[in-house]
């Protein structure tokens, strides 16, 4: 799952680790019933999931486990319950300091309109910006309100619209297609390697299998192997997993991933698998959805290895206690420290300097006139001819594009048109706090800061939009 975010500047990094985290210490903690790593888990989980959005419903129920899990007597434990709210609204705040610090305090999650527009439409997040085009050129705060809008306005003509896309999109994640396990599909085999290596027996698959085979898109024993590794393995897994889960009510961990998947489950509807570009969306709960088919896993080969072994087990043995040791606790702890430190850093450099930036000397055509500074060491050239082992060719460029160009037609389209010979370079904003991706002709770079015309929020900025200096 994470390999494809590794070395990129994606939101998946952050909620993915922090997910890690915030999963080892709930894990832990509902062993050793320790407040500490309970309350812990929360505030991380909730810090995951501001950082890259996803099931947010998950928190809820968690502070409700916390609560039940610790109580001395009665149903729950008021006072866990108010420290685990504490302990979300912590990771709140956290995120909404840094908004406040570098960004729109206003814009957080502002996704979710375009989502929710998208999921009562019966399409995806762009279905609002094809059926209201003017919506791109606004600031980011006032689309999204506008799109809010456009999505009530549905549903008071239909509220039926909204349980349609609730069944949307329950049914795309457990799904054989768009489902829960779809990532795996990304770093696979290909199906033409394992037809190379199941060639010889191509003739074994019978033509009356191969008709009925080929109405469910499975052409052959190359697809049929394929399928079943990348898709029905891991939902085989997932089932035994979660009989395994439910045939221990009591044990607490058990509780703790019911109580996850009950918020992951009402989440589903406003992180649809449509828009998840492979489950990214559920990077924050990720670890906690993976532990399903790992326990669905053990306890398979635990079978095989009874009926194929025959040991000598005693049955009802409660199995090993939690270890008392906190090393493994303090280990996580110091993780968790390191896993923030960027954003400490972030505090470090991001700090608005006490001079007002200039004002950039351009008159604009089009759009209005912005000073933008080249990154250090992110310049590529996109030559025809590799001119480093590093250094992509225009070639690499365009296949590499191709892939995501259809998830990301707006974000992205301008790339597509790039001639060879064309220099990259990413920079960021002197005058806002914002980053692009300034594309230049060959030829020597130009001094910093760079004038620029800019129309919208574009990814792409090019140096021939920009008009000469005001006389």
């Amino acid at each position: 799952f994470y390999r494809r975010f590794v070395g990129t500047g994606l939101s998946e990094n952050a909620g993915f680790i922090l997910g890690c985290l915030a999963a080892a210490l709930l894990w832990r903690g509902a062993g050793t019933r320790a407040p500490r790593e309970l309350y812990g888990g929360a505030f991380l989980l909730t810090l995951a999931l501001v950082a890259r959005a996803g099931c947010f419903f998950v928190l809820p129920f968690l502070v409700l486990w916390i609560a039940r899990l610790l109580r001395k007597e009665g149903w729950i434990s008021l006072r866990a319950g108010l420290l685990g709210i504490v302990a979300v609204g912590a990771g709140f705040l956290c995120n909404f300091a840094l908004l406040r610090l570098f960004g729109q305090p206003e814009s957080a999650f502002s996704n979710f309109p375009v989502v929710l527009y998208g999921l009562i439409s019966g399409g995806n997040w762009t279905t609002a910006y094809a059926e209201h085009p003017e919506i791109r050129t606004l600031p980011e705060s006032e689309a999204a309100r506008r799109v809010l809008g456009f999505a009530l306005a549905k549903l008071r003509e239909d509220p039926w619209l909204l349980a349609k896309g609730v069944m949307r999109a329950w049914e795309a994640f457990f799904s054989l297609g768009l489902g829960h396990f779809t990532f795996l599909r990304l770093g696979g085999a290909e199906v033409r390697e394992i037809t190379r290596a199941l060639s010889p027996w191509s003739d074994l698959w019978p033509p009356a299998l191969a008709r009925i085979a080929s109405n469910h898109g499975i052409r052959g024993w190359p697809s049929v192997v394929y399928h079943a590794v990348y898709t029905l393995l891991p939902w085989v897994l997932f089932l035994a997993g979660a009989i395994s889960v439910t045939r221990r009510p009591g044990d607490a961990r058990s509780q703790l991933l019911g109580a996850s998947w009950v918020g992951i489950v009402l989440s589903i509807p406003f992180v649809p698998p449509w828009d998840g570009d492979a489950m990214r969306v559920y990077a924050a709960t990720m670890p906690v959805q993976l532990v399903l088919p790992a326990v669905g896993a053990s306890r398979l080969i635990g079978w095989l290895r009874t009926r194929l072994a025959r040991p000598r087990i005693e049955r009802g043995s409660a199995g090993p206690a939690m270890p008392t040791d906190p090393t493994a606790a303090r280990t996580v702890g110091l993780a968790a420290v390191s896993a923030l430190l960027p954003a400490l850093v972030a505090l470090k450099v991001g700090m608005p300097a006490a001079a007002p930036p200039p004002a950039p000397d351009l008159a604009c055509a089009r759009g209005e006139p912005h000073l933008v500074v080249p990154i250090r060491g992110t310049q590529i050239a996109l030559r025809n001819k590799r001119a480093g082992l590093l250094q992509p060719t225009f070639q690499d460029f365009q296949s590499g594009l191709a892939p995501v160009l259809g998830l990301y037609p707006d974000l992205l389209g301008p790339l597509a048109d790039l001639a060879p010979g064309t220099v990259l370079t990413a920079v960021r904003y002197v005058d806002k706090r914002a980053y692009g991706v300034l594309a230049r002709p060959a030829g020597p770079a130009p001094a910093a800061p760079i004038g620029v015309c800019v129309e919208g929020r574009p990814l792409l900025i090019r140096m021939e939009d920009r008009s000469p200096p005001t006389p």
